[in-house]
């Protein structure tokens, strides 16, 4: 074993990088009220969705419920949906009483391939749902004009693309709506909450966030959120991460599975059933939050991207890892970075005992799950992807000592 790897690594799989005396300003103000009206939030994002309504929601899939019910669709009318993708997304489409369409990914990308997506329009077709999955920008270009011929709806799930763009354009600002997530693994985070982006035909949007938890409840999930994302500081991680998923273990089996859902969220649980009170709503603290990093997010993307390269590089010749293109279609945030391996899971045991944050299989092809059987359809990329795609840590203040020892690590168990 390499001099690197004798000893346990601290490397988190994600880390926000916010210094502890912003935690301690929001968590303060997370206190004074439970909700939060639309007042400042437009401002954050000025010159970046033009012309479109920019609507705080309690988390990113509220922003796609909103979208579906404002929408006009009816039960029975069918959503495109790329396979490979998180099972939430498709849940809240079945439980509209919508048809699921499932169309297959690049293999480059992983995003929704548009030539499949072509071939799969029927005339009950209404709506176009394209993932840029781990920060990639899919072929906005294209599968908007397919969308335009054919009277289709599009709607963009950015919840790992803020920041990406497509032809110098922010993803997010080529559909009828769109949906950003801010949660605690996400590159911008207000640890929790969401962003609906869409155009201003939509009108009947007015006060969709008015219902929600009370304070006490609110508070408390804040303050859960903020004690997991602290934790995954370089330095901490390697301390708590461990003793954290014990204590989830053991609460999850007095049928307390929320801590255990926060720090690992369950990749395909069929008992899921979306409400619109599930969240603490968007609430005050949050916009003044998500401010500084807005303002240095374009610093934080280059240096995430330089980093990436980077491991890239190294990983470039070692024999068994494929890398996946980022930049295809635009220019990534650099958001997530994945490889492709033979067999991820063993790999992921290996790192988590040497303390290196990773996922393997965090997304699924969702024609294949079991909750989705009526609506299964084979899509061959994503029914790859699911089962060699493994996710490893990226964070823009990754050291050259984690970068090595990350690399090492594949290096040393790619054929384990």
């Amino acid at each position: 074993m390499s001099t690197q790897l004798k000893r346990r690594l601290r490397i988190p799989i994600h880390y926000l990088g916010l210094p502890f005396r912003e935690y301690f300003f929001f968590l303060f103000h997370s206190f004074k009220q439970v909700r939060q009206p639309s007042v400042g939030f437009e401002a954050l994002w000025q010159g970046q969705f033009p012309g479109r309504q920019k609507i705080p929601v309690s988390l990113g899939r509220h922003a796609l419920w909103y979208f579906l019910e404002a929408s006009g669709l009816e039960p029975g009318d069918e959503v495109l949906v790329a396979a490979y993708n998180y099972y939430v997304i498709v849940r809240l489409i079945v439980q509209k009483r919508l048809v699921p369409v499932f169309v297959d990914v690049e293999e480059k990308t992983l995003c929704l391939d548009k030539s499949d997506l072509a071939r799969k329009i029927t005339s009950k077709s209404r709506l176009v749902v394209v993932t840029h999955i781990y920060g990639h920008p899919a072929d906005m270009t294209a599968i908007h004009s397919i969308c335009q011929e054919r009277k289709i709806l599009l709607f963009e799930d950015c919840a790992h693309g803020i920041g990406t763009t497509h032809r110098d354009r922010c993803v997010g600002s080529f559909g009828d709506g769109a949906l950003f997530s801010f949660g605690i693994n996400k590159l911008v985070s207000a640890l929790g909450g969401g962003m609906l982006v869409v155009q201003p035909t939509y009108t009947n949007l007015t006060g969709i966030e008015e219902k929600r938890w009370n304070s006490l409840s609110a508070i408390v999930s804040v303050m859960s959120r903020a004690l997991v994302a602290y934790q995954m500081k370089p330095g901490v991680y390697g301390w708590t991460n461990e003793l954290a998923l014990n204590v989830a273990v053991y609460l999850e089996r007095w049928g307390f599975d929320w801590f255990r859902n926060l720090l690992t969220p369950m990749k395909d649980n069929s008992r899921y059933r979306f409400s619109v009170y599930h969240g603490p709503g968007y609430r005050n603290f949050m916009t003044n939050m998500l401010k500084p990093q807005i303002e240095r997010l374009g610093d934080q993307i280059n240096r995430r991207r330089e980093i990436l390269k980077n491991i890239e590089d190294r990983l470039e010749s070692i024999v068994g890892v494929e890398l996946v293109e980022r930049d295809t279609h635009g220019r990534s945030n650099a958001s997530y970075f994945v490889i492709r391996v033979a067999r991820p899971e063993t790999m992921a045991r290996k790192f988590l005992q040497l303390g290196i944050g990773c996922h393997p299989h965090e997304f699924l092809d969702c024609s294949q799950l079991r909750q989705f059987s009526d609506f299964s359809n084979y899509c061959p990329v994503a029914f790859e992807a699911d089962k060699h795609v493994l996710r490893l840590p990226i964070y823009a203040e990754m050291k050259d000592e984690a970068i090595a020892a990350l690399c090492s690590a594949v290096a040393e168990h790619i054929d384990e």
